[in-house]
């Protein structure tokens, strides 16, 4: 089981000249899935369904995979990233990534609660903008891929999710990815 963990001992002097044995790990996240080479946590998706509240997702088809299973909407993303790789064409530019920032920023009322969400998820802004960035490539990447009905069609977010679906199979198809049994944990 790949678990990460950190084992802490803190020692006093008097602990340290008789120590009673070693300390119990501390389990800090859990893997929730691998995906090829990626990995998907408990605190990945902890901070999905925050973000879900506070920063949908343009497209349709995504957000409602996302409200069906924020868990398997994550596994998606890998697998999208992974394909999207650094091709400049899904690349938000700086300055949208940080008004989506902005946005989010702003969807809490108390400054103190937006330093509490950093905090709880272990993120200050830079490495939150970094998630945002992998979001907003992941969006324009099924966006451009999958494509998006005109409104004349009017297609519905079922038949959106329908056609998303069929299309992140095929794309999941060649990836290896493995759910990981809490069970096996030490």
């Amino acid at each position: 089981m790949i678990a990460l963990t950190l084992c802490l001992h803190l020692c006093s002097p008097a602990q340290a000249q008789a120590p009673e044995g070693p300390s119990a790990p501390l389990v800090l996240d859990r893997v929730l899935v691998v995906v090829g080479d990626r990995i998907v946590t408990g605190s990945d998706l902890r901070l999905e369904l925050e973000l879900a509240r506070r920063d949908p997702c343009p497209v349709p088809a995504l957000e409602a995979r996302r409200r069906a299973d924020p868990l398997e909407l994550l596994v998606d993303a890998a697998v999208v990233r992974n394909l999207a790789g650094n091709i400049a064409i899904y690349a938000p530019s700086p300055t949208e990534v940080q008004q989506r920032l902005a946005r989010l920023r702003a969807s809490w009322v108390d400054p103190d609660d937006w330093a509490r969400f950093l905090l709880f998820n272990g993120l200050d802004e830079d490495r939150l903008a970094g998630r945002l960035y992998s979001r907003m490539v992941v969006e324009r990447f099924v966006y451009r891929n999958v494509g998006i009905a005109s409104e004349a069609a009017e297609e519905s977010d079922a038949e959106a999710l329908e056609r998303y679906l069929a299309w992140i199979q095929a794309a999941r198809d060649p990836v290896e990815i493995r759910a990981v049994d809490p069970r096996q944990d030490p």
